[in-house]
C-alpha cells in the first residue's frame, strides 16, 4: 500500500509538470485516478474515494464525447458500482451496471446496423464481462437477502462467463457463481463451481496444497459462511479445514483482518 501511494503521488506530480508545460495527457491523468480508486477500494478507504469520483466524472464524460472512446467511461462506472457494493447499496450497483449494459448494447446495435460491417453471432466483450461480474456481486447479496431471484442472478453469471476466455478471468467468474449458489442454499452446486475455479481439484486438496492464495482462501471461507445458514454441518466442515490449514495466512493478510475476526468467531 505504501509503495503504491508513493508511485501514485509521483505520477500526479509528473502529470502536473506536463500540464504546466502545455502538454495535455488526459488518459494518463485518468489512469492515475482509476489506479488511486482501486487502491483505496482494496484498502477499504471508501470515504477517500468520493472526491476522486466527483473530480473525475466530468473529465471522463468530456473525454468520451470528444474522442468517442468509451473505455474510461466504462472503467470509471464499474469502479463506482464496486464502491456502491462496498457500501451495501446493492440495488444502486445493479442499476448502474444495467445502464452500462444498455450503453454497450446500443454500441453493438449501432455497429450491426451498418450494412458495410457484418457481425454474426454473439461478440465477446471483456468490458461487458467485468460489468456483468460487478452486477453479479451485488445480486449475490440481494439473493441472500431475498430481494433478487436466483434465476436473474444465474442469468447474469452465465452471460458473464461467456464473455471471457483467459483462465484467470474465468476463475473469478466461477468463484462468483459459487458464491451465488451458496447464498441461495445450493451447497453441492457451490462446491462444484468453486472446484471448477481450482482446475477441477477438490476444495480439500486445493486448500491443502501450495497453489492456494489468500484470495482463494477468502472465497472458500465466504462460501462456507453463506452455506452455514442452510447447511451448518457443511459450512463448519469447510471452515474447520481452513482453520487447520490456513489460519496463519489469514492472520498475515492485513486486508483480511475483519474476515479473520469473523472466522475466529465460529470456525
Amino acid at each position: 500500500e505504501e509503495t503504491s501511494e508513493k508511485l501514485l503521488d509521483r505520477a500526479e506530480e509528473f502529470s502536473a509538470f506536463l500540464e504546466e508545460n502545455g502538454i495535455k495527457e488526459p488518459k494518463f491523468c485518468m489512469d492515475i485516478c482509476l489506479y488511486r480508486l482501486a487502491l483505496l477500494d482494496h484498502c477499504g478507504k471508501t470515504d477517500e474515494m468520493v472526491p476522486i469520483f466527483r473530480e473525475m466524472e466530468p473529465k471522463v464524460s468530456e473525454y468520451t464525447i470528444r474522442t468517442l472512446d468509451a473505455k474510461y467511461l466504462l472503467i470509471f462506472y464499474t469502479r463506482y458500482a464496486v464502491y456502491l457494493t462496498d457500501l451495501m447499496r446493492y440495488r444502486e450497483c445493479v442499476n448502474a451496471c444495467e445502464n452500462m449494459e444498455l450503453f454497450l448494447q446500443m454500441m453493438e446495435e449501432a455497429v450491426r446496423g451498418n450494412d458495410f460491417l457484418e457481425l454474426k453471432g454473439e461478440i465477446r466483450s471483456e468490458q461487458l464481462g467485468k460489468v456483468l461480474g460487478t452486477k453479479l456481486q451485488a445480486q449475490i447479496f440481494l439473493s441472500y437477502l431475498g430481494e433478487e431471484t436466483y434465476e436473474n442472478a444465474r442469468d447474469t453469471s452465465e452471460r458473464a462467463i461467456r464473455q471471457f476466455s483467459f483462465p484467470y478471468d474465468l476463475k473469478r467468474q466461477y468463484q462468483y457463481r459459487a458464491e451465488l449458489e451458496a447464498a441461495c442454499g445450493h451447497a453441492k452446486e457451490a462446491l462444484y463451481w468453486v472446484e471448477r475455479s481450482f482446475d477441477g481439484k477438490s476444495w480439500k486438496e486445493y486448500i491443502s496444497g501450495p497453489e492456494r492464495s489468500i484470495f482463494d482462501i477468502y472465497t472458500l471461507l465466504f462460501i462456507a459462511a453463506f452455506i452455514k445458514k442452510y447447511d451448518a454441518e457443511t459450512g463448519v466442515k469447510i471452515a474447520g479445514h481452513i482453520y487447520q490449514n490456513c489460519l496463519s495466512e489469514i492472520r498475515r493478510a492485513s486486508a483480511a483482518g475483519p474476515v479473520c475476526e469473523l472466522f475466529m468467531g465460529w470456525a
